[in-house]
């Protein structure tokens, strides 16, 4: 069968989209390509790469995009068409109009996108459009599947690839990235939302006993903001780096973090770097979410992400007590081998298709 997997948002080697999605279908036997902003055309890992045009600006590929996606789609002529950003919905209804089979993968809950108000209002507009005509859903947070018809619909979380993380584990040394000190590590968005002020001032509460590690991309104008916190004396920025690398250096660090503050969109979200870190035994410190503390009680300890005292309190009590490491991180690994595991969604992923294509 040949798939065509399409975004104008996310990055070409997106871990959810080209190492999960794409590698399990052509793995399971599919001709699968990736119509995506590129820098050319190209072959990887059989995936065959359909390049769009990069901008800088981020509306800009996305819009700016949109009328090459659809000549591209159509010239493609797959059996399938896989969309995961909203904005492709449109692109979703014209091919539905040239009989093709057309998916739409939620990544999250765009209704609840913050302080993009028209943006909200215009992907609720469009996700009921695809509601009507699109052939299947893909979720991939089971709490986010109420406004989804259920017989069109299926969750594939985003859950961590378990070989992956098994060959890194028997590959690497551990080396620690900051001599004795304990490593913290925060991978994913710095944003305001996302707490990083409350873990910098943490470090400066906790004067000088760990070392943090930021791995990610910046909001705009708000790293001056961090740099200017006491506690950025502790802190080491590596800069957006490639899968990888990030997985390097997590399995360096000794306590994960994912201290978010409470907006709608992440309260009952399943955030992927607590899964990783988990397959990789590091216990985290995260917000004391109800849908959090009950999903993840037995490998976490919970914070409240505005104060920074109780952020210090929980990684002390962490630094004090190594079997409460090990016993934490021990737990995180055994839910993802026996439950949380990217090998145990595909399979969902692959029936899917088979359903959907008779040929």
């Amino acid at each position: 069968m040949k798939i065509a997997h399409i975004s104008v948002v996310h990055t070409t080697f997106d871990t959810r989209i080209y190492y999960k999605e794409c590698k399990s279908l052509f793995d399971a036997g599919h001709d699968v390509h990736l119509i995506i902003p590129h820098e050319k055309y190209e072959i990887s890992d059989g995936i065959k790469i359909i390049p769009l045009k990069l901008f800088k600006k981020t509306i800009y590929k996305t819009y700016f995009n949109l009328p090459l996606v659809l000549i591209k789609s159509l010239k493609i002529n797959a059996h399938a068409y896989h969309l995961h950003d909203p904005e492709l919905i449109p692109i979703g209804a014209i091919l539905k109009i040239f009989g093709k089979i057309v998916i739409y993968d939620v990544h999250e809950v765009y209704s609840e996108m913050p302080k993009r108000h028209f943006f909200r209002y215009l992907f609720n507009f469009y996700e009921k459009i695809a509601i009507k005509l699109l052939d299947r859903f893909v979720i991939a947070d089971p709490l986010n599947t109420d406004k989804f018809p259920k017989n069109r619909t299926i969750v594939v979380c985003n859950y961590p690839i378990l070989g992956l993380f098994d060959d890194l584990i028997k590959s690497s040394n551990k080396n620690k990235i900051n001599g004795d000190k304990l490593i913290l590590i925060y991978q994913g968005g710095l944003t305001r939302n996302r707490g990083i002020k409350d873990i910098i001032n943490a470090t400066g509460i906790l004067n000088g006993k760990v070392k943090l590690v930021l791995l990610g991309k910046w909001e705009k104008d708000f790293q001056q903001e961090c740099q200017s916190l006491s506690g950025w004396d502790n802190v080491t920025y590596l800069g957006f780096k490639k899968v990888s690398e990030v997985y390097n250096y997590t399995i360096s660090s000794d306590i994960g973090l994912a201290t978010l503050y409470p907006h709608p969109n992440y309260l009952c979200s399943l955030p992927v770097k607590v899964f990783e870190y988990m397959a990789l035994s590091i216990p985290t410190v995260m917000s004391d979410f109800p849908y959090w503390k009950e999903m993840y009680s037995e490998c976490a300890l919970f914070v409240n992400p505005y104060d920074p005292k109780d952020i210090a309190e929980k990684i002390q009590t962490l630094l004090d007590n190594k079997e409460l490491r090990i016993k934490l991180g021990k737990r995180g690994r055994e839910l993802v081998e026996t439950q949380y595991n990217w090998e145990t969604e595909s399979k969902k992923l692959i029936k899917l298709y088979k359903e959907l294509y008779k040929g």
